[in-house]
């Protein structure tokens, strides 16, 4: 299953429990799963912070994580070992890929 998190948001106690939830739902469910993060949010240097504290909980849980990385969005290099990046192109294809359903949710924070 792939999840694709918009960050529209720059409110950090919603961007916070959309992740908690995730985590909590992928650790009952063991369900294997990769999530994006992508938004223009991310450049906001608390947005990114946050979501790069709670990236060990969502690798915890056994989730592939991706962040779309661009000049535009320029998170840390010190990011969490297991954290992949994406490019937007890649990102593109991948949800065409979705056309199945269940293979594929969007969740805007």
């Amino acid at each position: 299953m792939n999840i694709l998190f918009i960050v529209k948001s720059t409110d950090t106690e919603n961007v916070t429990d959309v992740i908690r939830m995730t985590s909590a739902f992928l650790m009952e469910e063991g369900t294997s799963v990769k999530i994006w993060f992508l938004g223009a949010s991310l450049r906001s240097a608390e947005v990114r912070e946050l979501i790069t504290d709670h990236i060990y909980d969502l690798l915890e849980a056994g989730a592939e994580v991706y962040v779309c990385k661009s000049k535009a969005i320029p998170f840390k290099e010190d990011l969490p070992s297991g954290l992949k990046h994406s490019t937007i192109n890649y990102l593109t294809y991948l949800i065409t890929d979705w056309a199945t359903p269940g293979s594929g949710h969007v969740i805007t924070i």
